[in-house]
């Protein structure tokens, strides 16, 4: 790991994670305007194309909170972490959204806008009515993970990483009997996509054996191919929020998105990182979460103003839903994201840390913080 405590490969990762997300809603956004787009519908397809940037998140989250699992910290001090790290964040776009869909007359729901407040689905029966923003749906099983991976620092370092597991494994396994949920809060907690947060970890550990390293061109060329053929040719899988948390598509998901996206990973991670951290997809990694939040709200923004955009032609306006909402995110991040988290961090708990560890171990286990310190996932 770097100096700067941030593996740099992963968040490469991440800023290609977000920008499969934007790339995905700017193919809806301009469905939804009846704007066909010729030239790029041949370079990217309409088929789903960048659906799985959420289950690379999801894989990238549970390598990260292996990482966790593997040092001394409170699961006080964890759960403030991932609170600040997720929830202010969250709250601030959700702000901005509802005042942007206020002002241009797009109806909110109630339920929506209290799961904009909760994240968890506690009040939805039937089918869930994603936060506002949408794209926070999946924030919800995120923090279900983060709750079972604090749970787990109260455990012996040894048994962690097999209980973290056993639960994932558990809550899916009661998941696939009971689908299609119909509650939206069970369809949380025991959904099949947990396990995409299991097999992260577990590629943390491959990635870890000295072997790998002899194979992981081989496993990124593998992992690289699934996901561009999944996307390429198409797979019938929908990325939409009510079929996954109702379980209907979730297994398939682990296996034609997840498993390919934890053999890239791993063989990533398993070579030395060589990523300067200012180039361009480490700093858009960096703002992923940012992206991740607001790129909806500038779309909508900027398809308020198509008619005047007319002119430009339809795959231009495609290249500016893009393009605008990476800006917005790096934006946020810096004069908002950045400068939030500092204020929220100033009072942080100290970390507890084992007693009589040498010195290198210290280090690393510092530097292992300030990765996870990151945004884990969207």
């Amino acid at each position: 790991m770097r100096m700067a405590g941030k593996d740099q490969r992963i968040q490469a990762l991440r800023g290609l994670a977000a920008m499969l997300v934007v790339i995905l809603h700017a193919h809806t956004t301009l469905d939804s305007l009846k704007r066909p787009h010729f030239v790029t519908a041949r370079l990217i397809p309409d088929n789903g194309f960048g659906a799985f940037g959420v289950d690379l998140f999801f894989i990238i989250s549970g390598v990260v909170m292996g990482m966790v699992l593997e040092r001394d910290e409170s699961p006080r001090a964890f759960v403030r972490a991932r609170f600040v790290r997720v929830v202010p964040m969250f709250w601030l776009a959700a702000i901005a959204t509802i005042v942007l869909s206020l002002a241009v007359g797009r109806p909110l729901t109630i339920e929506s806008l209290a799961n904009s407040i909760t994240i968890l689905p506690f009040f939805d029966l039937g089918v869930i009515n994603p936060p506002v923003p949408a794209v926070g749906w999946t924030l919800a099983f995120e923090l279900y993970f983060y709750l079972i991976v604090a749970l787990a620092l109260g455990l012996p370092r040894r048994l962690r990483f097999e209980a973290v597991l056993a639960v994932l494994t558990l809550c899916a396994f009661i998941g696939e009997l009971i689908q299609p949920v119909l509650v939206p809060i069970l369809g949380i907690t025991c959904n099949a996509m947990l396990l995409e947060f299991a097999v992260g970890l577990i590629a943390l550990r491959v990635a870890q054996h000295r072997i790998v390293a002899r194979y992981a061109s081989l496993m990124i060329a593998a992992g690289i191919g699934a996901l561009l053929y999944s996307a390429v040719i198409g797979v019938g899988i929908s990325g939409a929020p009510q079929a996954t948390v109702a379980g209907q598509t979730s297994a398939a998901r682990l296996l034609v998105w997840g498993c390919p996206s934890a053999l890239l990973i791993a063989g990533l991670i398993g070579r030395p990182d060589r990523m300067r951290s200012n180039s361009f997809l480490a700093r858009l990694g960096d703002a992923s979460y940012s992206i991740y939040l607001v790129h909806t709200s500038v779309m909508m923004a900027v398809s308020l103003a198509w008619p005047s955009m007319a002119p430009l032609g339809n795959d231009l306006l495609f290249v500016i839903l893009i393009a605008t909402s990476a800006l917005a995110g790096l934006a946020a991040h810096r004069w908002v994201e950045k400068a939030m988290l500092a204020r929220l961090r100033e009072k942080k708990p100290p970390l507890r840390i084992s007693a009589a560890k040498p010195a290198g171990e210290e280090a690393g286990e510092k530097a292992s913080l300030a990765h996870a310190a990151a945004p884990a996932s969207i």
